[in-house]
């Protein structure tokens, strides 16, 4: 997936290598026939070199780009990863929150078992609001002043209740590490649109002042056709009217975020949480 501002950048650079590389030698050669001898003890001017050192130049910048905006991307694909696997913990969450509130209800009834679990009313979908009451029930059921009875039901089969605080309380944690991997991936995220914006920008530099010296040398050689085609290449760079963030799809282009599944049985299943606590992306560079 690249940016349209990137795509459009790379389009350029691509036609002005090509230009060079198929006319290049042709150009450099009529350039030096035609340029007067040099003075006594000068060295003459070899428009090939001249041309072999624009090139590299337009090369690298083609290859800075490229690097900062695959490293930008990769470090979207895994912030999409990690958001993945915390909508997961947080469906896991609440399952386990539902079931842990159903069986004090099944065990001593609505009013007793709200009263044990620290909660009344739905059990929450958004992740905060869930991960609060979670935070209640455990502290209540992990409570030495509270007396948890010792529960057999039918076979003989006991009902550890605390143990279900604590299968919460792992889940809790479970899901309180990946929101701070996601929250730091989201900052390395900032950090890598930053450092593509950079390259964007040297990027213009560089291709536009390569560009400018071609195509003044392919006019100076009678090449016409060919300077315009450079011409058209530099103001594909010149007027992107602020498209930078647009995204072009591409055949290599990663998948697309997941989005969690439908609910289970019980209370409606919580909502993916994509958009939650995302970073402001920084201003252009």
């Amino acid at each position: 997936m690249r940016t349209r501002g990137v795509f459009q950048r790379l389009t350029s650079v691509e036609e002005v290598q090509a230009s060079l590389r198929t006319f290049g030698g042709g150009v450099a050669t009529l350039l030096d026939e035609r340029s007067a001898p040099p003075g006594d003890g000068a060295t003459p001017v070899s428009h090939q070199r001249v041309f072999d050192n624009l090139g590299s130049d337009l090369e690298t910048a083609r290859l800075g780009l490229v690097g900062a905006e695959d490293e930008h991307v990769r470090q979207q694909v895994r912030i999409s990863n990690l958001q993945d696997e915390s909508d997961r913990l947080v469906s896991e969450l609440y399952d386990q929150q539902v079931a842990v509130r159903q069986t004090f209800t099944g065990l001593f009834g609505a009013k007793r078992g709200f009263e044990l679990a620290a909660t009344s009313g739905n059990t929450p979908r958004a992740r905060k609001d869930l991960e609060e009451q979670v935070d209640q029930t455990v502290k209540l059921l992990k409570d030495p002043a509270i007396e948890m009875p010792a529960l057999r039901i039918r076979g003989g089969v006991e009902v550890n209740l605390v143990g279900l605080a604590e299968g919460l309380e792992v889940s809790q944690l479970e899901l309180r590490a990946a929101r701070t991997g996601l929250l730091d991936a989201r900052k390395a995220g900032a950090r890598t649109l930053l450092a593509k914006r950079a390259a964007m920008a040297d990027f213009d530099r560089i291709f536009l002042a390569a560009a400018g010296i071609l195509e003044g040398f392919f006019r100076l050689a009678g090449e016409v056709d060919l300077a315009d085609r450079i011409r058209t290449s530099i103001r594909r760079v010149t007027n992107r009217e602020g498209a930078e963030d647009e995204e072009v799809p591409e055949e290599t282009a990663p998948p697309a975020d997941g989005q969690p599944g439908d609910g289970a049985s019980g209370d409606s299943q919580p909502p993916s949480e994509s958009a939650e606590s995302a970073e402001p992306a920084p201003s252009p560079a």
